[in-house]
């Protein structure tokens, strides 16, 4: 597509500009008020929901980013993205192989760990590339307005340590050149603020590259004076169990049962890490040596065909907004799992009676359960959070249950349900996938046992509307985010028809904002334009267990966590589940019905929630039905869920 020249057609064409950040959106208005800009060509992009709310109110028209390619389309390519990120993780495996032959570790350690991470990279290039290439692809668009950005950088190794703004800014004018457009920039606005927690982690090569017959021949001596340490003895022969120390508030019940059961003993998992006696200046050789194996690995992939193929969109090269994640993967991550996975396999034979109970099987984790498989020590994933077997999350299948050989879930139900993979999670052949259990949750059983009787109403009540995170560029695609346009907008409304009530203090509770960096809502900005009017705020970081029963009834809008939390208790409530955005299975949708008014479709959610807020006494409610709790939260049947998993754990052992 050739660019329009000066004084042809091409003046008529309109100007794109996609603004992500309030700096942005006041360099857009500077660029009009001095005529840089013609105000009647211009088609302005919201990306966030901040400029969409903001330009509106400033007489600056825009178009969320987010209608131009349906969020399910978005949502299939994110599960799509399970098999290009296996895909990448395989040939960086390839080039691996190739390189570390002779490494004691090798065999326990693959890009399989860095498996989430890099699932996040292309959701968040996909989030953005295609919303970008259909908004520039339509007819009438001449040109791009882009703003000038600093290089693209990350803040950790993780899923989420990507930055939250800035995405769309960077691969505008990528488009737009792939597309035969003009790019004119603006250099006015500053780079959006939000960025990852922790500052920016930079990668650096090991200074000198080694050639591979280099690193082969020091590989192998150095694996040889690994091989003549002394072998491991069994120093413990009770059943161990290996976890975190006090894994967390939901899961220290499964130790304390396991500490009482006969002779067992409890280990943290950093003993895993434990160096061999005498054993320093050989792994630090091995170290340097892995940090110049890592270098030579990335220079490679950085120009091997068949990595740079799988980063490109719709025949648009975007390795260079990949390259800050995989870089820091490769360079700094890739030595660490090496040394992870070469001293589980020597400590997890000083305990052959052992078992390992963790949760996300993701970076070392996934070393010490392919070196636990070696030597006959079993692996056990739990994990505390909502849609577990009843709203499908693809990618979590492959975060909770692989390389594991064994899923504790929390009922029946959701044994079931994840019995069967789901083809959108790409378990390829010869993938071990984890076995589901379905022994229940403690963490669920305990706010069962708070539960307290609904007290018949007395003056007046509160409803308290649970608001959902919006992560920005960080919102990995696989049917458990909303759109976050829609979703301030479905706020926005949900907040003007909730004064229809005015006998009812409603409140919205924010999302704990200290988890990763996120978007605020706007809604904030709405209610205190509102004040004195019966919809407010609560506290910023205000956990729903501490708020539970000072509140007459709940809203919530998505099967996450606090689901789990509402379901537990006597308290009333009601859920907006939309099939458009989540993949609510048909036998526990069917069962939470009997717990509370379940929509899924947007235009049936303000009249069924009407009806809810009409009851007059949220007390005749209770009890509560508790078919989904029982399938998909705390399992029924003798004795608690943390003596079921301990016992269970214990029955892994191989007898003494």
């Amino acid at each position: 597509m050739a660019s329009p020249s000066p004084g042809s057609a091409g003046a008529h064409l309109r100007t794109a500009v996609f603004a992500e950040s309030l700096p942005q959106l006041d360099a857009l208005e500077r660029a009009l008020r001095r005529g840089t800009v013609a105000r009647e060509r211009l088609l302005l992009l919201a990306v966030t929901p901040e400029v969409e709310f903001e330009s509106n109110r400033r007489g600056l028209p825009s178009v969320p980013l987010e209608d131009h390619v349906p969020w399910r389309t978005l949502c299939d390519l994110g599960d799509a993205n399970n098999c290009q990120a296996d895909s990448l993780c395989e040939r960086l495996d390839e080039l691996f192989a190739d390189l570390g032959v002779g490494h004691p570790g090798l065999r326990h350690a693959s890009h399989q760990a860095f498996f989430h991470p890099i699932k996040g990279v292309l959701d968040a290039l996909t989030l953005r590339f295609h919303p970008v290439q259909a908004a520039l692809s339509q007819p009438g668009i001449g040109e791009v307005l882009a703003f000038a950005m600093p290089e693209y950088a990350v803040g950790g190794p993780n899923l989420l340590d990507k930055p939250t703004l800035g995405l769309t800014s960077r691969l505008a004018p990528v488009v737009a050149r792939a597309l035969g457009l003009k790019v004119r920039w603006l250099r006015a606005a500053n780079p959006p603020t939000l960025s990852p927690e922790g500052g920016v982690v930079s990668a650096r090569p090991a200074p000198a590259a080694k050639t591979r017959t280099a690193l082969r021949r020091e590989m192998i001596a150095l694996a040889e004076q690994w091989s003549r340490l002394a072998p491991p003895s069994a120093v413990e022969t009770r059943p161990t169990l290996f976890s975190y120390d006090g894994l967390d508030d939901s899961n220290d019940p499964i130790l304390r049962q396991w500490q009482a059961l006969p002779e067992a003993q409890f280990v943290p998992l950093s003993e895993l890490g434990a160096a061999p006696p005498g054993a320093g200046p050989l792994l630090d050789g091995l170290g340097a040596l892995c940090r110049q194996l890592a270098s030579t690995l990335w220079r490679r992939a950085s120009r091997d065909g068949r990595v740079r193929a799988l980063l490109r969109f719709d025949g648009v090269d975007l390795f260079a907004l990949a390259r800050p994640q995989l870089s820091l993967l490769v360079l700094v991550y890739l030595p660490y799992l090496l040394n992870d996975a070469l001293l589980a396999q020597w400590n997890l034979r000083r305990y052959p009676r052992s078992v390992i109970l963790l949760g996300g099987i993701v970076f070392r984790q996934m070393a010490w359960a392919k070196a636990g498989a070696e030597v006959g020590v079993p692996m056990v994933s739990i994990h505390k959070g909502g849609y577990l077997g009843y709203s499908l999350l693809p990618m979590h299948e492959r975060y909770d249950m692989a390389e594991a050989d064994y899923f504790v879930c929390n009922g029946e139900g959701a044994e079931r349900v994840l019995g069967t993979s789901s083809p959108r999670a790409c378990w390829r052949p010869g993938r071990k996938r984890a076995q589901p259990v379905g022994l229940g949750a403690a963490w669920v059983e305990r706010m069962v046992r708070a539960r307290r009787p609904v007290p018949p109403r007395s003056g007046p009540r509160s409803v308290v509307y649970i608001m959902s995170a919006m992560l920005g560029d960080n919102t990995y695609l696989g049917h458990v985010f909303q759109p976050e346009i829609w979703l301030q907008r479905h706020q926005l409304r949900l907040a003007e028809f909730l004064r229809n009530f005015p006998d009812t203090r409603f409140l919205f509770k924010p999302p704990l904002a200290d988890r990763y960096p996120q978007f605020a809502s706007c809604l904030g900005r709405w209610v205190a334009e509102h004040q004195g009017g019966n919809v407010g705020m609560l506290e910023p970081n205000e956990p729903l267990g501490e708020i539970l029963y000072k509140h007459d009834a709940f809203i919530l809008d998505t099967p996450s966590t606090p689901l789990m939390d509402l379901v537990a208790s006597s308290r009333p409530f009601f859920a907006y589940l939309d099939e458009r955005f989540f993949l609510m299975q048909q036998e526990p949708l069917e069962a939470l019905r009997h717990r509370c008014p379940v929509a899924v479709r947007e235009e049936e959610f303000l009249p069924m929630l009407g009806e809810f807020l009409a009851l007059d006494d949220y007390s005749q409610a209770s009890p509560v039905d508790d078919r989904f709790l029982a399938l998909f939260g705390a399992r029924e049947g003798q004795g608690g869920a943390a003596e079921r998993t301990a016992r269970f754990l214990r029955g892994l052992v191989r007898p003494g």
